[in-house]
């Protein structure tokens, strides 16, 4: 059984850890975790401690992992820092997001934001090898933005348009 003090206590750690920023629920149980590991409950009790703390949390709106990807992906749009939709997935998924949220939160992002953003790293990387020319610019420049995670036939479209090839 589980004391009122107990669950108060554990209750306010983790409604401090997710005042801060935004968590996901991944995020919060792994906290949780960490909290209850220390009490001298059994293993059904924590669980149960982990379940309620948890369930509290998601009532008073202070979890939500739907809401966390929509306010994600709209300062992704907004930052200067360019990101590619794979690392967007990535860092989702590391966060506990379900691969469908993210598919459907991120069909709704345009292409040409990802286009926005290929050709910012684009300029960016041009300074870096302005003393290449033809093919050897053209592999250097999308062999980078490949390693920036970016999408294959987008990288080549951008990068022929921006040298003219196309």
């Amino acid at each position: 059984m589980i004391e009122e003090k107990t669950f108060q206590k554990i209750y306010s750690k983790a409604l401090n850890f997710v005042s801060d920023i935004p968590r996901t629920r991944k995020e919060v149980l792994d906290r949780l975790d960490r909290y209850v590991f220390k009490l001298t409950l059994d293993s059904e009790d924590k669980y149960e401690l982990k379940l309620s703390v948890l369930t509290l949390l998601e009532e008073d709106g202070l979890i939500n992992d739907e809401r966390y990807v929509r306010d994600f992906i709209n300062n992704f749009k907004l930052s200067s820092k360019p990101r590619s939709i794979r690392k967007i997935k990535y860092f989702l998924f590391k966060k506990g997001i379900t691969s469908d949220l993210i598919e459907r939160e991120l069909s709704l992002l345009e292409g040409s934001v990802e286009t926005g953003n290929i050709e910012k790293e684009l300029n960016k990387a041009v300074s870096r090898y302005s003393g290449l020319e033809g093919y050897q610019l053209r592999s250097k420049l999308t062999s980078y933005l490949l390693r920036k995670g970016y999408d294959g036939d987008m990288v080549y479209n951008v990068v022929d348009t921006f040298l003219g090839v196309k």
